[in-house]
């Protein structure tokens, strides 16, 4: 197994966050810059270490036993968590990218949306391909950031409630590659390594 350099990559992560921290206070009005900014950075972080864990800051590692994580990753590409149905990709996709990406609601209202934020990649062909797709439309505001994109979702059964970004494309586009099922991981026994624990604060970073 690689040793990833995880001072380095802390540095990294601090120095973006200490570079932007003006520029993205109010997240869904800029969220196009968000993801201009932090797209390259996942291509880059991809190439460097292989593996790259995209994740949510509320997102909580429940095992230290990454093994099996990290192994599915490598023999399926990318490791990924789906929601129900009534969590569906149809309901939490703006219009606006839903035409710029040329697809139809019908075909994504029974997929459940990837889980916010918890993606393992893996570098190979594959996920080259993923990443530089999803990087692409992070470069083009009509396709992830639409605007007047409703960010806040409620229990409302209707195609394009409200608008996920980098998490609605990424869902399209892992339905797109991988849809022998409806719940993800293709796994017998559950991959349990985590939890999201919403409003839980953890300084990463001395004061």
């Amino acid at each position: 197994m690689v040793s990833l350099p995880l001072t380095e990559l802390l540095f990294l992560l601090e120095q973006f966050i200490y570079n932007n921290t003006a520029k993205i206070s109010n997240p869904v009005s800029n969220w196009f810059l968000f993801s201009l900014e932090l797209s390259p950075v996942l291509q880059e972080a991809l190439q460097k270490f292989s593996w790259v864990w995209w994740a949510d800051s509320s997102a909580r590692f429940r095992s230290p036993d990454l093994q099996t994580a990290l192994q599915y990753s490598r023999d399926h590409s990318v490791l990924y968590f789906t929601y129900g149905r009534t969590l569906s990709i149809a309901r939490h996709t703006s219009n606006h990218t839903m035409r710029f990406l040329g697809e139809d609601y019908c075909k994504f209202r029974h997929f459940g949306e990837v889980e916010a934020s918890f993606v393992l990649f893996h570098l190979d062909d594959v996920t080259q391909t993923l990443v530089q797709v999803w990087s692409a439309c992070a470069m083009q505001e009509e396709c992830m950031a639409p605007t007047r994109a409703r960010l806040a979702c409620r229990s409302v059964d209707v195609d394009g409630f409200c608008h996920r970004f980098d998490q609605s494309v990424l869902s399209i586009m892992l339905r797109r590659l991988f849809h022998r099922q409806h719940d993800y991981p293709a796994v017998d026994t559950p991959i349990r390594i985590h939890e999201l624990r919403r409003g839980h604060v953890v300084k990463f970073f001395p004061s």
